[in-house]
């Protein structure tokens, strides 16, 4: 055993003194009935000596001061695996702090702690050099330990960067230190730029140990790429080869925390690359906003996703000046489909070429420049997707009769027409899509029509290049695969002239899955700027941006290095993001070689630290010592004695000293103080939004008014008296199931006077109301359309209208012209008002802008959740909507006149 501070060990000398005060004891006052003369008739000259403690009681306290002196010289049992030996130079301990050392920082931590106890039980200094840079982007510099501070205070302020370690700036900050003879070097295992240096400096230390993972240990990995596919998705991953096999499981979630799919992979020994398939329906790909392999805590193992990864570029190549005419021209109906899918572009091949596109789009084109020919078809090889629709031109053109890329398949010339005067046959329906057909799954309505297509030369091998063909077997829609691409030819027009197929939904169906196999690419403004909407921390978390985080453009995007000034995260402002990934910035994973002597991550044994053990023993005697005393001196029995035993043991663990009476009558708190209630969803995390939501809407309604708000309270309506609250937030999740009975307690709640906020928390893509921002954000929020009816249905509601700045609502205490919460770019919806009752006061509004997440504050004031686009005004005009809806519903129509003000002012002119 080892003493930290054993300069107090000379206080056990004083145990000789302090037993000679702790042997006596007072003797105990007698008590005796006598007359005041009989007082000197017993009086003594004699002097009495005190009566001596008992033996044991003087030995107890003995021990309680024995242990407690112990206890604060901080004894240790050192750890038996490491070498640190009594010196007056300082060792350096030198840790890798970047993204690669979180799966094992828990480690790194105890490992480091190991080396500073020992060091300090040796007397010996400590220096500590980190080899990422802090947040602040400050130089590296090699700072002093405390050596009469524990190493867990010292170390657990310490956290892994979400960004490599910059070994070349540790070298320069060793070459300008003095000469260190031991140095501690935990590493990360892996390689990094300007390693050799690095590694030479160290190596000229007289004692150089490496504490590293072993290599068949090391859990490094890296998420580099993420390419949908027809039916999911497929996720890259680089690893250190490991002599084993081991199963990673891959799990997708959207920003707030969902998990919507997870699958587990067993990768092969020694693999160094491996691709994880997610199979998961269009809907549910769309919202994945980020990937993450499981147990495994770095900004490396986490994938976030963007527009790239759902947004497409499509390009038209342009045929003629009419074919953007209403319902005749080649394009109409094709923009009419396309248009919520992706941006739209449209030009020459050349113009769309000198841009970024995901698919190209044809009709009725012949390509007769052989230049722009072989421009389009290097396009489609690197993985480009060209959509063709057959016409006149395609159908009497010669070159088409031959094999070419940029054809399917060799076409016969001429067309042939269905149900025309010179025809017997009839209009051909759509057979049912092959199983391996892009379209498989999707409704063909009964009356589509198909009276005219282009054939194709019979072969033997046709079957496996039609995706789509008619009833009679003849094809409708052709593939071919060229290079990464893909060439795709309609064998009809893309206007009503040739089939009805471009008026039906199944048209719209058809290119959306075409749209959504291709490869995406990010829509781009050149000189655009990208401010940090959430960045990733070391342990792989999502997190609000340091205010360090700096800006990036769309033209520095691909050549990005990741550092404290941009940390990997989303980027983006109005209507754009863009994810920077770390596994797409960092070079490949290769194991570093080992250096020095090797000590093995995790081999170190502890060192106990038993001081606090001692002081909590010397306090519980001291207790005892107490009791005793009392005992003795007969102020209290054997049985009070076990009683005071049992209360103070009860006083200990008890976290209430003194129960409330349970015939006090139970009193809601909103009873006593005006409070916002929230419903309760089956969310959790939707539930602590909304309570962070009010409780920051409270705190700044309260902060600029009279009013005073207590904190808000979770409501059930099927089981809570919601009378008390003149408000009630209700937030709409999908899964919401009906009940007859919340619906009557809630008419019931409106009837006398509530208002009832609902929020769908964003706009469900499948939802026909159309935004009135366009070119604002709107989160997906997919099922809450349907949910929506099903919370509303039974409700007493009036007739809705658009809330505009000229309702009431926008002049209770702030002039409002707009009413954004997290997004703004939906309409919201408020019920007619009657100035007869509830003194004009709307009971319900219906929104989709998210307000709580955007009126959410964490303890210390700041905003929890980021909001689009993140600007500081939008948020400030949230929480003014929020101060108007409680003012609105507290006084009602009082303020009314504001509204008219115009006209009374028109009035008074006119008198």
């Amino acid at each position: 055993m080892i003493f930290l501070t054993p300069y107090i060990l000379f206080a056990l000398l004083l145990l000789p003194l302090i037993w000679f005060f702790l042997r006596a004891t007072p003797p105990r006052p007698r008590e005796q009935s006598f007359p005041p003369i009989r007082l000197l008739h017993q009086l003594q000259t004699q002097a009495h000596e005190a009566v001596h403690a008992p033996w044991w009681l003087i030995l107890l306290r003995l021990l309680a001061v024995t242990l407690l002196i112990v206890g604060l010289a901080r004894p240790v049992i050192p750890s038996k695996n490491l070498s640190v030996q009594h010196s007056k130079d300082p060792i350096l301990l030198v840790i890798d702090n970047g993204w690669a050392s979180a799966p094992q920082w828990s480690q790194f931590i105890e490992g480091a702690s190991q080396i500073l106890t020992q060091a300090q039980q040796e007397s010996t200094p400590v220096h500590l050099l980190l080899t990422a840079p802090d947040e602040q982007n400050n130089g590296l510099k090699i700072v002093s330990l405390f050596s009469n501070s524990s190493a867990s205070v010292q170390f657990n302020a310490l956290h892994p960067m979400p960004w490599s370690v910059n070994h070349q700036k540790a070298t320069e900050t060793l070459s300008k230190a003095p000469h260190y003879k031991v140095i501690y070097y935990l590493s990360d295992g892996i390689e990094h730029q300007k390693d050799t240096s690095f590694r030479n400096k160290l190596t000229r230390s007289t004692n150089l140990y490496e504490i590293r993972p072993q290599d068949a240990a090391l859990s490094t990995l890296l998420l580099t790429k993420n390419t949908p596919t027809q039916n999911g998705l497929i996720q890259s991953v680089e690893l250190l080869p490991r002599p084993t096999e081991q199963i990673l499981t891959l799990q997708a979630y959207t920003q707030q925390g969902i998990l919507i799919s997870s699958i587990k992979k067993t990768i092969a020994a020694n693999t160094v690359k491996s691709d994880i398939e997610l199979t998961l329906p269009l809907e549910a790909r769309n919202k994945i906003d980020y990937l993450q392999v499981a147990n495994n805590p770095s900004a490396g193992s986490i994938y976030l996703l963007d527009e790239n990864n759902r947004k497409h570029i499509i390009g038209f190549i342009s045929a003629s000046s009419n074919s953007n005419t209403p319902f005749t021209g080649s394009l109409y109906y094709l923009k009419k489909a396309l248009a919520p899918l992706g941006d739209i572009k449209e030009g020459s091949i050349q113009e769309l070429l000198s841009q970024p596109l995901s698919v190209i789009i044809a009709t009725d084109t012949l390509f007769s420049d052989p230049k722009s020919e072989k421009e389009l078809q290097e396009w489609v090889k690197k993985g480009g997707m060209l959509i063709r629709f057959s016409g006149d031109l395609v159908a009497g053109s010669t070159l088409n009769q031959q094999e070419t890329p940029l054809i399917p398949l060799p076409l016969l010339q001429g067309t042939r027409e269905l149900g025309g005067a010179m025809t017997w046959e009839k209009p051909q329906k759509i057979a049912p899509f092959p199983q391996e057909s892009p379209f498989n799954g999707l409704t063909i309505p009964r009356d589509v029509r198909i009276s005219k297509q282009v054939l194709v030369k019979p072969t033997l091998d046709n079957d496996k290049y039609i995706w789509a063909k008619l009833e009679d077997g003849t094809p409708l829609v052709t593939h071919r695969s060229v290079g990464k691409g893909q060439v795709i030819l309609f064998h009809t027009n893309s206007t009503p002239d040739w089939s009805s197929l471009p008026l039906s939904s199944l048209f719209e169906d058809m290119l959306n899955r075409l749209i959504q196999i291709s490869f995406g690419v990010q829509s781009t403004q050149a000189g655009k700027i990208l401010n940090p909407i959430l960045t990733l921390n070391g342990q792989g978390s999502l997190e609000a941006p340091s205010p360090y985080a700096k800006p990036i453009s769309f033209e520095t995007s691909q050549k990005l290095t990741i550092s404290p000034e941009h940390p990997p995260g989303l980027y983006g402002n109005t209507g754009t993001s863009l994810a920077i990934n770390l596994g797409n910035h960092v070079p490949a994973l290769k194991a570093s070689q080992s250096i020095g002597k090797i000590i093995t991550l995790g081999s170190v044994s502890l060192s106990y630290t038993l001081g606090s053990i001692f002081i909590i023993i010397s306090i519980c005697l001291i207790l005892l010592d107490i009791l005793a005393s009392l005992f003795l001196r007969e102020y209290i029995g054997k049985t009070k004695a076990s009683g005071a035993v049992l209360i103070l043991a009860f006083c200990c663990l008890s976290t209430n000293g003194f129960a409330q009476s349970t015939d006090a009558p139970s009193v809601p708190k909103a009873a006593l103080q005006t409070r916002l209630g929230y419903i309760l969803t089956t969310d959790p995390a939707v539930n602590l939004a909304s309570k962070q939501g009010l409780e920051g809407l409270s705190k700044f309604i309260s902060d600029r008014t009279s009013l005073q708000l207590a904190s808000p309270e979770a409501v059930d309506p099927t089981k809570d008296n919601l009378s008390f609250y003149p408000i009630l937030y209700w937030p709409i999740t999908a899964d919401l199931q009906p009940n007859p009975k919340r619906v009557d307690v809630l008419n019931d709640y409106l009837s006398h006077g509530g208002l009832l906020v609902l929020d769908t928390q964003g706009h469900d893509s499948s939802s026909t109301i159309e935004a009135v921002h366009p070119d604002q954000f709107a989160g997906e929020a997919s099922g809450t359309s349907q949910a929506l009816k099903v919370a509303t249905e039974g409700l007493k509601i009036p007739a809705l209208s658009t809330l505009s700045d000229k309702d009431l609502l926008s002049r209770t205490f702030y002039i409002l012209h707009s009413f954004p919460g997290r997004y703004n770019a939906m309409p919201i919806w408020i019920a007619k008002s009657n100035p007869l009752v509830n003194d004009g006061v709307s009971s319900v509004i219906i929104g989709e802008n998210d307000w709580a997440h955007a009126w959410a504050t964490t303890e210390d004031g700041n905003p929890t959740y980021p909001i689009f686009p993140n600007t500081e005004q939008q948020r400030n005009l949230s929480y003014r909507f929020g101060l108007n809806l409680v003012m609105y519903a507290l006084t009602g129509s009082y303020k009314a006149d504001q509204v008219h003000v115009s006209a009374l002012l028109k009035q008074l002119g006119k008198q």
